[in-house]
């Protein structure tokens, strides 16, 4: 367990508004499952109108690589993005 002076690369939690804080998991299912629907586009493309069938895992490699900082932004974790917090 951290302590609490330990910097965790993690935003504070915010206010509470009353909800249940599942928003964070929702939209990271939401983006795992988009990627998978933008890998296969993909490679219905490259196989299909442009025959380029090598370029395939560099696709997969950068739809999985913007996955990742599109999950850090969502779950707040600043060594994957590096935004700062509004204060």
């Amino acid at each position: 367990m951290p302590l609490p002076t330990q910097d965790t690369g993690r935003l504070p939690p915010p206010a509470s508004t009353g909800r249940p804080a599942t928003g964070g998991f929702h939209l990271g299912l939401l983006a795992c499952v988009a990627g998978v629907g933008v890998i296969a586009a993909g490679l219905v493309v490259l196989n299909g109108p442009l025959h380029a069938p090598q370029a395939a895992v560099a696709w997969m490699a950068l739809v999985v690589g913007v996955h990742f900082i599109a999950l850090a932004v969502i779950w707040k974790l600043l060594f994957f993005h590096g935004r700062v917090p509004r204060s």
